[in-house]
């Protein structure tokens, strides 16, 4: 009901018929489906909960080499980055 009545509308305002640019309730859908999973597929990720006192420590002393050594993927998940970030 909903295409017949899309497709008599542009009829009338003078567009094609056939114009994909709108997106059709099937793709709204679709957009719901993928919004829902990628909220429920949310699993949380373990991190080392002594990083950040670690790292405070190696700064104090000077320790750059170990501070330098920092993983990007270490940091990435941890809740506490951008102080990781800043430290390394």
């Amino acid at each position: 009901m909903f295409t017949t009545f899309r497709t008599q509308l542009r009829r009338l305002i003078g567009r094609p018929a056939h114009d994909h640019t709108l997106p059709t309730h099937n793709a709204i859908e679709d957009m719901e489906v993928i919004k829902e999973t990628s909220y429920n597929t949310a699993h949380p990720v373990p991190y080392d909960e002594n990083l950040l006192e670690r790292a405070r420590t190696q700064w104090q002393f000077g320790d750059w080499a170990s501070l330098m050594k920092l993983e990007r993927d270490t940091l990435q998940h941890h809740p506490d980055r951008a102080k990781l970030a800043l430290l390394s």
